[in-house]
Parts: C-alpha cells; structure tokens; sequence
C-alpha cells in the first residue's frame, strides 16, 4: 500500500510542477509521513535534542582530511558525502584496465614537452614552428567535424563555452584556414618572419579551445572505446597548444580552454578526478574575473555578439565552478556578490500551446547554479554552522524551483524510440534530472545521519525525521533515474562518472536504512533500490575500475542488508550494535 500511495506521491508533485510554484498542501512532511502509520506517531513525544540545539553537533564539523598512502592530505568539506571519501579512496588504487600510457599515440619530444608545460608560468611567445607542428596532428575536416558533433551531442551539457554555431562557423574554420595558410605559405618557401602573422592574443589557446573539444568528443564517443586513447592524444595536443601563450593577461580563447581542460578532468579516467577538476575550473573563474566576465559586458559598450558570448562563457564557468565545490565541500572561486552579469540570451526557449515561454535547460542550468548551488554552499559551507531551520528553508526553494514543463527528463518509449533513445537527449535528460534530488542529498544526509543516531530503531520518531524522508525519497529517485538513463543509453551512462558517483552515496542511502532499521515499511523498497543499484555498477564495472571499486562496497552493504533483513522478516531481529562499527553508517 506504502508503494502505491508514493507513486501518487509523485504523480501529484509532478502535475502540481506542471501548474504552480506552491508546494501542494497534501505533500507536507506531515502528511508525507502519514502512510508509514505508526511509525511516526509518537513524533510530537519524542524525547531528542530539539533542532535548533542540536543542529550544530551534527553539522559542526571541519570537514574530512583523507591521508594519502604518500602522505598528502586532501580536505573534504561537510557537504563532501561517500562518493567523494570513496574517491580518495579510489585514488590510491591501481589503475588497472585504464589509462595505461602504453596505449597513448606517440607525439614529437616537442610537443610533449610542451604538453608538460605549466601554462601559469610559461613566459614562451607562440612561434611558426610549434604551431605548424601542432598543425599537423589536426584531423582532416570530416573527421574534426565528426569528433565536434560529438562534443556537441554529448559533452556540452557540461560546459558549453563555446555554442553550437560558434564552434562550427567560426572557431573550426578559422583554425582550419588559418593552419592552411601557414602550410601554404611554408611550400612557397617563405620565411617564418614572413609568413601569416600569429595573432598572439588568441590564436594558440584557440588551437587549444578547438583540441579538447576534439578530446571530450572522442571520449563520449560511444562508437570508440571508454576513456579511449584518441581523446587523450588530443586533451594533451590541446595541453601543448595551451602552453604556447602565457596565460595572462587572458584573452577570450584562453579562459574557454582552461574551461574545457578541468571538464576533461571531470570525465576521463582514473588518472584525472574531480579533485583536479575543482582546481583548474578555479584558475578559469580567477582568470574569467581579471577578464571582467564577472560584469555584465553591456555597459562597456561591445558589440551585441561578444556581450553575449562573454555572459553565456561567465555563466558556464561559475556553474561549473560551484558544482564542483559543492561536490567536494569547498569554497568556489566566485562570489555573487560582485556578480551583476546577466544570462545570455535564451534562444532555446521554446513557446507552449498556451503561447507561454519555456525556458530552455540552459536557463535551468544557471538558475540551479546561482539560485540553488550557490546557496547551500553559502550556507552550509561556512565557518559558521547553518541551523536547521536554514536548512529546511533551502529544501523549501528547491522544492519550489519550477522545472520547464519543455524539459521531460523521463521520456518514456510511448514518447517514440527516435526521442526516447537518442543519445543527446538521455545525457542532458540524466543531468537535469539530478539537479533537484542530488541537492536533497547534500542538504539532508547529516541529518539523515544523525535521525539514526537519534533513534536507531525508528528514525521517523526524530526531531530530523524530515531530513531522513527526504535523502531516502531523493536517493530512491536517483537509482531510479540512473537505471532509465542506463536503458536508454548504457554506453553513455557507463562513462558519465560524475553522475554515477551520486548513484553510489544513493545506494549506501538505501542499504543503511536496511541494515539499521529492517523494520521500517520503507525497509523492503529500500532493499529493492540497493538491489536495483548494485545491478547497475555490474554493468558498469566492465569498463571502469572506480565502479569496480564501488562494486565491492555495495555488495559488501547488499550481503549484510540481505542477511539482517531476512533475519527480521523471520522474527530473528539482530541485536543492535554500536554504528561507529558501521561502514554504510561512516559512507552516508
């Protein structure tokens, strides 16, 4: 009966969505809790600390110092939840079946001196010959359109510095015909001082820009193998291509490449991480502020096309850079208050029948970003620990961020087999899905945490029973989510990491609950969640060592859920024991 009236549950949240910005009165937390009967009756009796005293034992903590077996340190913030700790983790593993240098395309010493370069310190001034070696690695046009379309089905959703008709009518071009130009020049026997003058303020980090566009379309190339050795072969041709200008003063291409390096880091392999990711997306926000992005461009008088290009590349920047930072519990690189640029132009906004404006994912992209991310890094982030109550007013504006009624991240077959498995739409689809449900469980796992420490039997009898509902609602949600993404596209969903790492903190949501309190009525749905789960990291273990590595955590949580939760159905409920010995308990 529970599942029945959750599905309604949702079908009403959706359908009130669709029509308000409200929070339908019979989707309070209390009346949420009215279909778990008993088990939350005795809340008004409950004998815990109150929130407001509480709160700031559960969320007062610095954070995470994850010690490395070489002895480095890596701090994780509070909002850093397992995904992140079993990076650390992760790190410190072999990496085997990916990544091996052995399968990386050979390049000139050169070039690969040049790809070793730090470009925050290089003082070297672009020369012909560098560039005309570098020249020579770009693919023929057909193959170089191809690795952008790529890009443009697959990575964008990402970052998109550089828009669809950019890339192809201006940036891919340009760097084409201007490399043609050298080639020409060079076989009639000129001199390099006479050749084509290089444009020092932008040319090079162009070339740069256009190579990790080529590498992050090589590695969301479903038709080419995961973290493939053609992508990194360009992500480095884009590192050389980077190191042949100075980084500052910053032009335009110079911030969009910095910008697509640290998404490469997000997306490849083991060797690169999020950790590294974070700090390259930061040198790209400092270099967008000393560029003047961070100021809306209208009012320095430029011409319409460059002041929206400089807003689209502001916006991608900071999104990137705050969802990063909130992945890893640290401050980002911007701070709102000295922002006043405004959003480009919306042109994927679409009309409705009843000719009202749909704004298109992008403007969910930015609204998340500066409305919702920032914001819960702001508050739970700082020094100074957020009270409950803060808490509960962020999960109220995320509730109430409307979700355009054109976005439909659960396409069902019945929508088509043309819309329902193409691949762009299941990538932007799976992302806009977790926007709302991932930033449920960065607000409320600690105090899903601590509602099981409250009361470990039944944490529904918690001051934090709302906390608890909403991260096992959310992480339900989550798993359900990743395993359409998987049916529409698995090639795709296998190598989004990023993504899937949300799915293991969810899973370990879900066999905690089973392993701590099996007699719960969410218990069985929770164990079918974490059942659904650990299927979707076999699939995926075949192509990745950190869903291997996620793998045998979970069967690990699977196997002890699967032994108390049949204990309990037999009447042989196991003692309760002390949940520092917990490893799902340490996870959440």
């Amino acid at each position: 009966m529970s599942t029945r009236i959750r599905q309604l549950e949702d079908a009403l949240a959706i359908l009130q969505a669709s029509i308000s910005d409200e929070r339908h009165p019979l989707l309070s937390d209390d009346q949420l809790k009215i279909k778990f009967g008993g088990e939350s009756l005795d809340h008004a009796k409950s004998t815990s600390t109150p929130p407001e005293q509480s709160t700031k034992e559960v969320i007062d903590a610095f954070g995470t110092l994850a010690l490395g077996e070489d002895g480095n340190i890596t701090y994780f913030g509070r909002s850093a939840g397992s995904e992140t700790l079993m990076l650390a983790e992760d790190e410190e593993c072999d990496e085997e079946g990916e990544n091996h240098d052995d399968g990386l395309i050979p390049l000139p010493q050169e070039i690969d001196d040049l790809s070793n370069t730090l470009p925050m310190l290089t003082l070297r001034r672009p020369n012909a010959r560098s560039l005309e070696i570098l020249d020579a690695f770009l693919p023929d046009r057909a193959k170089a359109l191809s690795l952008s379309n790529n890009y443009l089905n697959h990575a964008i959703f990402f970052f998109r510095p550089i828009k669809h008709e950019e890339l192809l009518d201006s940036l891919l071009p340009n760097v084409y015909n201007t490399a043609a130009a050298r080639l020409h020049a060079r076989a009639n026997g000129q001199s390099a001082a006479d050749r084509p003058a290089i444009d020092d303020s932008a040319l090079p980090h162009a070339l740069a820009s256009l190579f990790f566009v080529f590498s992050l379309g090589a590695l969301l190339d479903i038709n080419l193998p995961p973290y493939n050795a053609q992508a990194e072969h360009y992500y480095h041709l884009g590192r050389a291509a980077l190191s042949l200008r100075k980084m500052w003063p910053p032009s335009l291409e110079t911030i969009q490449a910095v910008g697509l390096m640290a998404t490469y880091h997000s997306l490849a392999g083991k060797k690169y991480s999020r950790d590294s990711a974070w700090c390259i997306m930061s040198v790209a926000a400092k270099l967008a502020q000393s560029f003047g992005l961070h100021r809306d461009s209208a009012r320095f008088s430029l011409d319409p096309a460059t002041v929206q290009r400089r807003r689209n590349l502001f916006w991608e920047i900071f999104s990137a850079d705050v969802s990063h930072s909130l992945a890893l519990g640290r401050p980002p690189a911007i701070h709102l208050s000295y922002v006043d640029c405004e959003y480009p132009e919306d042109k994927e906004a679409t009309l409705s029948d009843d000719g009202e404006i749909q704004s298109s994912f992008w403007k969910l992209k930015y609204d998340y970003a500066k409305l919702i991310f920032y914001h819960v890094v702001e508050s739970t982030l700082a020094a100074q620990p957020p009270s409950y109550t803060t808490i509960l007013d962020l999960d109220r504006k995320v509730r109430e961020m409307s979700f355009p009624t054109s976005l439909k991240p659960y396409l069902s077959r019945e929508d088509g087999d043309e819309m329902y498995y193409n691949t762009s739409l299941s990538v932007r689809d799976f992302y806009a899905s977790q926007y709302r449900t991932v930033t449920m469980i960065y607000l409320h796992r600690s105090f899903f945490a601590q509602a099981m420490l409250d009361h470990p039997t039944n944490p529904l009898q918690s001051s934090f029973a709302p906390s608890f509902l909403t991260a096992y609602r959310s992480a339900s949600i989550i798993i359900k989510a990743t395993a359409h993404q998987f049916d529409r596209c698995e090639g795709l969903a296998k190598r989004i990491w990023f993504l899937l790492y949300h799915t293991f903190s969810a899973a370990v949501i879900a066999g905690t609950i089973v392993t701590r309190c099996p007699n719960l009525t969410m218990a069985p749905n929770a164990l079918e969640d974490l059942n659904m789960a650990v299927l979707l990291f076999q699939k995926a273990s075949g192509q990745s060592q950190r869903a291997k590595i996620a793998l045998v955590v979970l069967k690990r949580l699977q196997d002890k859920a699967l032994k108390i939760f049949n204990a309990n159905s037999h009447g042989h409920l196991p003692e309760p024991h002390d949940m520092s010995d917990d490893v799902s308990f340490h996870l959440c």
